[in-house]
């Protein structure tokens, strides 16, 4: 037998072995492959099952056997959907013959300390149980959605965004919860003009760049000055999309999703805002790995987060 049918052997046995040892997760497959299993009315169940196990059984349905592992030791989830493609890609198939081999990545471990939403996401992106409950069950579904299924949610990822985004502090007084959601809800009711947007990108951009190198030169303080002359809505806002508006919630310091969209919307209980995002590489569906010229592998499966925050206009103006 040559090398590489040793190499395959040995890839096919770990998953096996993998497999074996995850008698819930394969009783999962089988019971939840039909289009019902993320079905909304199931969220209650899936909510609960989050709670005491760390993970869903369609998350569950996200594991490949050995893969998973491997890729949660040593790629930091951090970066862009292309950037992280290939990171994976490349550890995949240099590790593909020995999944075991690989040793842990030397930052992980500050990593995840410092970034347990992110570390939770990939985790639930890889099937495998979370470890700081970062993720829900949500309760709410999109108002313009089509698919009947339950979403996620981040745990308190409105407080720390209301709570930490310096970019709703520009008056002279630190504003109230009120206050800072009386702004956002402001920020996604004005009409945008391309113009003033255009130049709020590449301000935004410049002002990163010399945050990232440790510049605080009077330029970068002359562009802050135009970045905030220009009105929150361009401070604040990344794209202008269909039913919203894209944030980074980065810039609240709490690193979970990255680009968020914002919006309003409204239903029987009242007025809400709502963030929405999809946890995944930047790709449609799962990835497909290479292993070798004839293999391949499938890992990871996308999802989506999805919550509310409902709120009273009429104590604007109270304040």
């Amino acid at each position: 037998m040559n090398d590489s049918k040793k190499g395959r052997g040995r890839f096919l046995k770990s998953i096996a072995l993998g497999a074996a040892g995850l008698v819930a997760a394969e009783r999962s497959m089988h019971e939840y492959t039909r289009a019902e299993s993320m079905s909304f009315v199931h969220r209650d169940e899936a909510a609960e099952q989050l709670v005491d196990t760390g993970i869903t059984d369609e998350r569950r349905m996200a594991y490949t056997p050995g893969v998973s592992e491997l890729l949660y030791r040593t790629v930091i989830p951090a970066g862009t959907g292309k950037h992280l493609l290939s990171i994976v890609q490349e550890v995949t198939t240099q590790w593909k013959d020995n999944l075991n081999g690989a040793h842990e990545h030397p930052d992980l471990e500050e990593f995840r300390e410092s970034s347990p939403i992110r570390d939770d996401g990939f985790r639930l992106y890889l099937g495998l149980p979370q470890h700081h409950n970062s993720f829900s069950v949500s309760q709410y579904q999109p108002e313009h959605s089509t698919e009947d299924k339950y979403y996620y949610a981040v745990n308190g990822w409105f407080e720390h965004f209301l709570s930490r985004n310096n970019r709703f502090e520009y008056t002279p007084q630190p504003l109230s919860q009120t206050g800072k959601i009386r702004r956002i809800v402001s920020v996604l009711e004005t009409p945008f003009d391309p113009i003033k947007h255009k130049r709020a990108v590449k301000l935004r951009e410049d002002l990163e760049y010399d945050s990232r190198f440790g510049h605080r030169s009077d330029d970068s303080l002359e562009m802050f000055k135009e970045l905030t002359s220009l009105g929150e809505p361009y401070a604040l806002v990344a794209d202008k999309v269909a039913h919203g508006v894209v944030v980074n919630d980065s810039d609240a310091g709490i690193l979970s999703l990255g680009h968020v969209m914002l919006s309003l919307g409204h239903d029987e209980d009242g007025e809400y805002i709502a963030y929405y995002d999809r946890w995944d590489f930047g790709q449609p569906g799962q990835l497909t790995l290479s292993l070798s010229e004839a293999s391949t592998v499938v890992v990871g499966k996308p999802f989506e987060v999805y919550d509310r925050l409902y709120f009273d206009r009429a104590q604007f103006n109270a304040e």
